[in-house]
């Protein structure tokens, strides 16, 4: 099927456990990884998350977050404020990602 789609690979994920032997019989790779799932324990904020960590911890997200956001600016643009070059801008970020992650991004 992929072949005649002419795509490069195709994913079945969260397969049932019963059905993972199908999948190997068909000669399908099976994925072996981890999630990590948050859930919010009702934290009203993220200062509230904090609050519950170790003070070595808070110290160190509250670092990292800060470097993060350094000298960056966050527009939020919807409808006719997205411009044609803003989508070839995305197009080229979404490529470069898949590139450098997956190795041949459709």
């Amino acid at each position: 099927m992929t072949d005649q789609s002419g795509l490069s690979s195709a994913h079945a994920t969260f397969i049932d456990p019963g059905e993972v032997a199908l999948f190997e019989a068909a000669g399908w790779l099976i994925r072996q990884g981890t999630q990590f799932h948050w859930k919010n324990d009702g934290y009203a904020s993220f200062d509230d998350f904090l609050a519950v960590l170790a003070s070595r911890r808070r110290k160190a997200i509250r670092k990292e977050r800060a470097a993060a956001v350094e000298g960056l600016t966050i527009r939020h643009l919807t409808g006719a404020e997205i411009t044609p070059a803003h989508w070839d801008a995305f197009w080229v970020f979404y490529q470069d990602t898949g590139a450098r992650k997956w190795g041949s991004p459709i």
